[in-house]
């Protein structure tokens, strides 16, 4: 299973011709002014759009991985009542 995790990741990272590499500032309106917080994990492919997008965003943010038997996945829960990913928490708001 993990290995068609990791093949499933290789071939979703071809597909979308490397966006998310690389940061274009000029895209950017405000930045925040506190870093943003998301809770991902690797496997999950709308995490790493997420990622991809605030990366290509130039958005600072820090990642906390949420595994089964993280101690982020019971914040998640608490925080918002369920664990879906990615939880992104915007401490400006």
């Amino acid at each position: 299973m993990r290995l068609l995790n990791n093949i499933n990741s290789w071939v979703v990272s071809i597909l979308r011709l490397g966006r998310g590499r690389t940061a274009t500032p000029s895209r950017v309106g405000a930045r925040p002014e506190q870093t943003l917080i998301l809770y991902e994990f690797e496997a999950c492919p709308f995490c790493r759009k997420a990622r991809e997008v605030m990366t290509e965003l130039d958005l600072p943010y820090i990642s906390y991985p949420c595994a089964r038997g993280s101690r982020y996945r019971d914040e998640v829960i608490a925080k918002g009542g369920k664990k879906m990913f990615p939880y992104l928490n915007d401490p400006n708001r």
